[in-house]
């Protein structure tokens, strides 16, 4: 028991720095250009994600208001123009070579611009693009309450080699229409959490009916039901069923043409250059 209750507060804690972390980065950022080629490091010290703190002392974008306009409801539309900052988060995970990221690619979440991924799945699953690492490293996610405390966590270990990780949210956790944030890590330096790839959003699980796919499923089917995902808004879902497409069917110029057009309106498409 001494143990268990040793190992909660060292997460707790972790937890805590990897937020504090996250913020400070924001506010006195190394310095970092996107381009087709991947995130290179800068030599200057402009400010990496230019920002500021917002009432819950959260990061929120303050020199680029339409940046992120609007947010999707319980129902997946589009209802609000003017609170870019209602869910503030970092899609791509600042860094500098030197560390465990050895680049061209960066750690990406891959979220909505808006950062709310919606989904009518029991259990969704959200999608990570891991960075090109030096050797394996320790990953973690972790699922916050109102209170931002911790109520899910998930621990693993990735490969230099690998590119991509989902982890699967338990829907026990997601209250229905109650979005909750997470963060996402790759822990560098276990003594110095100020090392860490972070990335952070918000999943909201809704009591939608989903698109089942019919008895006679075929790529038409899965395609057709990837779109439907996109029109009501279950942008979780979307990606993960684009990801597994893209997998399944590499070649494919239908799933191609469909992964280019969700890349798009993702708005990663600077990094197509470097995404598995």
């Amino acid at each position: 028991m001494v143990q268990i209750f040793q190992e909660a507060i060292a997460m707790a804690t972790r937890l805590r720095m990897i937020m504090a972390i996250t913020i400070s980065l924001t506010l006195a950022g190394g310095g970092m250009s996107l381009s087709p080629q991947g995130v290179q490091a800068q030599q200057d010290q402009r400010d990496e994600f230019p920002g500021r703190l917002n009432g819950g002392g959260t990061h929120a974008q303050e020199d680029s208001p339409n940046e992120f306009p609007g947010r999707l409801n319980g129902g997946g539309t589009h209802v609000q123009e003017d609170s870019p900052n209602e869910f503030p988060g970092r899609r791509v995970g600042g860094g500098t070579r030197g560390g465990c990221w050895r680049g061209p690619r960066p750690l990406l979440a891959l979220n909505p611009p808006h950062n709310l991924g919606v989904s009518a799945a029991e259990n969704p699953t959200l999608y990570f693009v891991l960075p090109s690492l030096r050797q394996s490293q320790e990953v973690e996610f972790l699922l916050l309450d109102e209170q931002q405390n911790s109520i899910y966590e998930y621990i693993g270990r990735v490969e230099p080699d690998q590119s991509m990780l989902a982890v699967e949210v338990p829907g026990e956790h997601l209250t229905p229409n109650q979005p909750r944030q997470w963060y996402f890590a790759v822990i560098c330096d276990r003594e110095n959490p100020a090392q860490d790839l972070v990335v952070d959003g918000w999943l909201q699980r809704v009591d939608q009916e989903i698109p089942l796919p019919s008895t006679s499923r075929t790529l038409a089917t899965e395609l057709q039901r990837l779109k439907t995902y996109q029109d009501q808004g279950l942008w979780t879902d979307a990606i993960a069923l684009g990801v597994q497409l893209r997998q399944a069917y590499p070649q494919d110029p239908a799933v191609q043409t469909e992964w280019e057009a969700l890349i798009t309106a993702l708005e990663f498409g600077i990094f197509r250059s470097v995404l598995p």
